[in-house]
């Protein structure tokens, strides 16, 4: 598969995919019945680990919005945990 015709649609494909890659190892390391804020820890250690610029918890507006993390001031990141999910069966 052409790599290029995918990268063209990310604005930053290089720090996307070492994003990408930190998020997968906090999933696999700490799994998939976590809390929010102990996803966030990790991903803030293995953000100081890899070198990569962030700020935690941050206030964007004037509507004091809070977002999880702004990597090297490009991108925006929220993350979201949820106990379990839940299939709902009926007919269509």
């Amino acid at each position: 598969m052409n790599n290029s015709r995918r990268d063209d649609k990310l604005i930053y494909p290089a720090l996307s995919y070492k994003v990408t890659g930190l998020l997968f190892k906090v999933h696999n390391t700490i799994g998939r019945f976590a809390r929010e804020v102990q996803y966030a820890d990790f991903l803030q250690q293995s953000l100081e680990l890899s070198q990569i610029n962030y700020k935690r918890e941050f206030v964007v507006g004037s509507t004091r919005n809070r977002v999880d993390f702004i990597i090297e001031d490009k991108i925006l990141l929220e993350l979201k945990a949820k106990p379990f999910f839940s299939l709902t069966v009926g007919n269509i």
